[in-house]
């Protein structure tokens, strides 16, 4: 399952013939069990400086609290 994303759009950008590309290639994805166990979970696309492909973020809670197992 595609956890989905927060923030900016797209993962990629590239060049084709003189045109500009984005495109949202990276995806966060988890399966069911993953899912219940986490179900805070979520996917940030961060700023990328260097490289073409932006990093992506896995947050596991979503207020900032520590969790205890």
């Amino acid at each position: 399952v595609d956890l989905g994303f927060s923030r900016l759009e797209f993962t990629w950008h590239g060049r084709r013939k003189g045109e500009l590309i984005w495109e949202r290639l990276d995806h966060g994805v988890a399966n069911y069990e993953w899912m219940a166990r986490f179900p805070t979970g979520r996917v940030q696309h961060l700023h990328c400086y260097t490289s073409d492909h932006r990093p992506l973020l896995l947050s596991l809670d979503s207020n900032g609290e520590r969790q205890r197992w």
